[in-house]
């Protein structure tokens, strides 16, 4: 993977983001946030789902509340940053870079090495007063590098902070002193920077995500999912469907990329787009690779593949009103799968009784009780602390219920003024019972 010369290289070369990112990289993200909230199809997409779901309040909708929302985030920098000029839409780009050793090893270390670029689309003084300001404020030890300021933020817990702003409106910034060296250098020209043939164009992309050394991963993925295959037939027609099977076949005759990229970004009008570049070792991988992909097809998904002797392009877009109706749809699928069927309303069993208070005790009177169902009496002191003695009535044969038939008597003994007295009506000893009546000592 040959890395090219950064800016300085050539005098006629518009600066980019990426020029800032050594070839050492091997996972970059890269996003427009900003040009993705303000993007029309954006907020068609977002108004045609929160219209549906019945999220917004009145008069309320995207435009609107997202005027709001940088509003107020600028109305909070302006009193931040009261020297420096600049507002949350001045953020034109950001890309993020990895280091991450062989097979993106380190990632599950915590070993990985960061580094952030910010493209800011103000005038160079207005940068300037920023980071001057910031540094006032935040302290921030100053250094030279490479030809450029250095702010540091010496952390007292946790790892330090490196900024840099390195002209045509990029600010660097790393927790690691050698990540952000490594990134001036590679700035100035003295170091290669990443390979761009699987990048998207940054005026084109609103998210994207790049992997490089994607090989041995890839194998290793392929390796699991033939080890699943080899099961035997009968078994996995049982855990998995005929189109599931495909799919697991087609990802094991796949042959594996050196590189990946994905992308998203939209016409600006109703279409959206979610592209992939794939790098492969040797033509005749790619062209492999072309043919596969050139076989898929979705409902409402034109897809366009292409081959560029070693890279293969995919292209796949639709429109807002696709992705609306198919964002619904999925909403309402997943609420209904947590919506039970109604059951079939409980019958309880028919009791009533009635209440004789003298002195120290209650005579609780069956009055009515259905065949084959049981009452217990609960007596309980005003606090709801202490139980009161109850006397079951003569004749229960349920050594658990305190009445079992219409006319009986159970007596509840030593009550106090406030005390509560509950008739439970029970179909068996494992149903837990239902309160049918309830009386109140005078």
């Amino acid at each position: 993977m040959a890395g090219c010369l950064g800016p300085l290289a050539s005098d006629d070369a518009e600066a980019s983001a990426y020029d800032a990112v050594h070839e050492d990289s091997n996972v970059v993200f890269q996003a427009d946030a900003i040009g993705l909230l303000e993007d029309d199809v954006t907020a068609d997409v977002v108004d045609g789902i929160a219209e549906e779901q019945g999220l917004y309040m009145e008069d309320e909708d995207y435009e609107t509340l997202l005027e709001d929302a940088f509003d107020e985030i600028n109305e909070e920098m302006s009193e931040e940053l009261e020297e420096a000029d600049i507002e949350v839409q001045d953020l034109e780009d950001m890309v993020v870079f990895m280091e991450t050793g062989e097979d993106f090893e380190d990632l599950e270390t915590g070993e990985e090495r960061v580094g952030v670029v910010l493209e800011m689309d103000v005038e160079e003084d207005e940068i300037d007063a920023l980071m001057d300001e910031i540094s006032e404020e935040e302290d921030l030890e100053e250094s030279e590098y490479g030809g450029y300021t250095v702010y540091t933020d010496e952390a007292e817990f946790g790892p330090d902070a490196y900024l840099s702003h390195v002209g045509e409106g990029m600010i660097l910034f790393a927790e690691d002193e050698s990540v952000i060296e490594k990134s001036i250098d590679t700035w100035n020209g003295d170091e290669n920077s990443i390979d761009t043939d699987v990048l998207p164009d940054p005026d084109e992309a609103h998210v994207s995500v790049a992997a490089y050394g994607t090989e041995g991963v890839v194998e290793d993925v392929q390796d699991e999912v033939e080890q699943i295959l080899e099961a035997e037939e009968e078994q996995l027609e049982e855990e998995f469907t005929e189109e599931e099977i495909e799919q697991m076949e087609e990802v094991v005759d796949m042959p594996a990329p050196e590189s990946v990229s994905a992308y998203y970004g939209t016409d600006g009008d109703e279409e959206l787009y979610l592209n992939m570049n794939l790098e492969f070792a040797t033509e005749d991988a790619a062209g492999e690779a072309e043919r596969l992909f050139d076989e898929e097809e979705y409902e409402g998904v034109e897809i366009d593949v292409g081959l560029d002797t070693t890279v293969v392009t995919v292209e796949l877009a639709t429109t807002s009103d696709v992705v609306v109706d198919e964002v619904n749809q999925f909403i309402e699928d997943f609420q209904e799968s947590f919506q039970q069927p109604p059951e079939d309303p409980i019958e309880l069993p028919t009791a009533s009784a009635s209440f004789d208070y003298d002195g120290d005790t209650v005579d609780v009177t069956i009055d009515e009780l259905d065949e084959d169902a049981y009452v217990t009496v609960v007596g309980l002191s005003s606090d709801w602390q202490d139980e009161r003695t109850v006397t079951p009535a003569d004749g229960v044969e349920a050594d658990w219920a305190d009445a079992d038939a219409a006319g009986q008597t159970v007596t509840v003994e030593d009550v106090e003024s406030g005390d509560n007295v509950e008739v439970i009506v029970h179909t068996d000893e494992d149903d837990f019972g239902t309160v049918v009546d309830f009386y109140v000592v005078p």
